[in-house]
């Protein structure tokens, strides 16, 4: 007596296409897991900073993350303060703002978040003195990336855990 196999070619299909696909999908996945994961704990970190209220709350704003793809690589995470890209209407809003000379001081943005992250030394521009900025927000990032390890890491594994288990399941 003889078995036949029905849809050997559809396993197939499907084996050279989880082959060719979910690698890339799920290694892509991880890596926005993990970068959620680090800029939820930065805003945290920026929140316990002794930073003022209205520094805290630009801060919280400034924070990004951004997946660069790069040919080869499935993908490569980068967070931070003032990282990510430009909206269109920010962007049309800071061409507006610098044609306007009156508006001097536009506080503190994605833009300059750098400013109050390391500290200015004294400046001045051919009409006046625009003073200092103390780094108040100093090693805010460090303490998010250090206080983030092991959930970061079961955030990266649960999401390809998914991704993988979604993609084998159609």
């Amino acid at each position: 007596m003889a078995s036949v196999l029905d849809g050997l070619d559809a396993l197939l299909a499907k084996l050279e296409r989880l082959q060719n696909s979910t690698p890339k999908k799920a290694a892509k996945a991880g890596v926005v897991a993990g970068l959620t994961v680090l800029s939820k704990n930065l805003r945290q970190a920026i929140n316990s900073s002794s930073a003022s209220p209205a520094m805290k709350r630009a801060a919280r704003l400034a924070v990004g993350k951004r997946l660069l793809l790069k040919e080869g690589m499935p993908g490569v995470g980068k967070f931070g303060l003032g990282v990510g890209k430009q909206s269109k209407r920010k962007k049309e809003k800071a061409v507006k703002r610098s044609a306007d000379k009156s508006q001097r001081g536009v506080g503190i943005s994605a833009a300059n978040i750098h400013w109050p992250t390391m500290g200015t030394d004294e400046r001045e521009t051919s009409e006046h003195r625009t003073g200092k900025m103390p780094a108040v927000l100093a090693g805010v990032v460090e303490n998010a990336v250090s206080s983030s390890g092991s959930e970061v890491l079961e955030a990266i594994r649960s999401k390809i855990t998914k991704v993988l288990a979604a993609d084998a399941a159609h």
